[in-house]
């Protein structure tokens, strides 16, 4: 468990990083295979590309 916890204390932040561009770059699709969202959050809508 300790060791887990350094880990994230020390990469947390990549880790947050690397998933923040995952959602974004996921916004802006219909549907990708296991992340289908058909309605878009209200705060992502800044992120969505207009086709």
């Amino acid at each position: 468990m300790k060791r887990i916890r350094e880990f994230l204390l020390k990469h947390g932040n990549v880790i947050a990083a690397l998933a923040i561009a995952a959602a974004t770059e996921s916004a802006s699709k219909a549907c990708w295979f296991w992340f289908n969202q058909p309605k878009v959050p209200e705060g992502m809508k800044k992120f969505v590309k207009e086709a």
